[in-house]
């Protein structure tokens, strides 16, 4: 079986392993044309292949979603992770997320974190964020100037368009607040294993609508 990754590095070029051959340096220009069709692919597989967390958020899609988003580098730059835990108003966790960076930084991934959060949230839902990030929360709700990760901040406002509402709160990090400290797990865990995890909690799935 083949094997292939596809890496962005810190000056913004990318990075390709195929097999065991190596290619640096990759204009983005050049890659581009592949990460939007493997968003289209992904994007086409997540309508078709339906999961029990993502019926459950659609029978729920007029609630309100609290999630509770971290990053977390090593090395900054270096391997990274972004986590959520979505829950509902009640504080029910209803479906918990993570990732991988291989070449990353810190607030790229808390930037990554809310991105995966919102687009996995049906259209039109009202969402309350949770991040440690001040750079996150005061550049949304402050308005300070975005000066470094211009391509995460296009898709950060594409994401924010899809919902009725999109609030976002700053919260202390590691301050021993129950779901921004498993937030902080997930993403550390991630860089360690170097991967990430989609898991919904099945006792949700019983719950009556409202």
């Amino acid at each position: 079986m083949n094997s292939f990754k596809l890496f962005k590095n810190p000056d913004e070029t990318w990075s390709i392993h195929y097999n065991s051959r190596i290619f640096s340096d990759v204009d983005g220009h050049q890659v581009q044309p592949l990460i939007d069709q493997i968003e289209s692919l992904v994007t086409s597989l997540c309508k078709e292949i339906p999961s029990s967390s993502k019926e459950y958020i659609e029978k729920r899609e007029k609630r309100q979603f609290i999630c509770w988003t971290d990053g977390a580098c090593s090395g900054n730059p270096g391997p990274g992770g972004w986590a959520s835990v979505i829950t509902d108003r009640d504080g029910n966790v209803i479906v918990e997320r993570s990732g991988f960076s291989e070449a990353t930084t810190s607030n790229r991934m808390e930037m990554t974190a809310i991105i995966e959060t919102l687009t996995s949230i049906p259209y039109g839902s009202q969402v309350t964020i949770k991040t440690d990030s001040r750079l996150v929360a005061n550049t949304y709700n402050k308005g300070w100037r975005r000066n470094k990760n211009l391509d995460l901040w296009k898709q950060f406002d594409n994401a924010v368009k899809r919902h009725k509402s999109v609030a976002i709160e700053w919260v202390k990090g590691h301050n021993k607040i129950k779901f921004n400290e498993r937030a902080d797990h997930l993403a550390t865990t991630a860089i360690r294993e170097r991967g990430g995890i989609t898991h919904s909690s099945d006792k949700m799935l019983s719950l009556a609508e409202e």
